[in-house]
This record gives structure tokens, sequence and C-alpha cells, in this order.
């Protein structure tokens, strides 16, 4: 048998994208596409991948 866990609360997830998860768990695909619309790149934390160089 598979092991089964519930999630009843996302704590990963910065605040600008947690609304669109809730939003994709509720099944309101509009909504979350709305709201992602509105993040812009920069409010996202990025890590850069070990072993890859950014180009300038």
């Amino acid at each position: 048998a598979a092991d089964v866990v519930i999630m009843k609360e996302i704590v990963r997830q910065t605040p600008e994208l947690r609304e669109a998860v809730y939003s994709l768990i509720n099944r309101d695909v509009e909504r979350a596409l709305s709201g992602l619309e509105s993040v812009k790149p920069s409010q996202v934390p990025r890590q850069r991948a070990h072993g890859h160089r950014s180009t300038p």
C-alpha cells in the first residue's frame, strides 16, 4: 500500500505565489493564472544551479 499524506498548509512557497497555489488547489485555474501574471520575476527569489555560470 502507498503512504498517504494530507497537506493542510503551504509552508515553502513565497508570499507572492502563495495565492496562485491556493487557487490551483481549489481548481480555479483562471484566478491562478491572473495572479501569476501580476508577479514580476524579480519578486521570486532564484537559486543558481550548481555548475552553471550566469551570462552577463
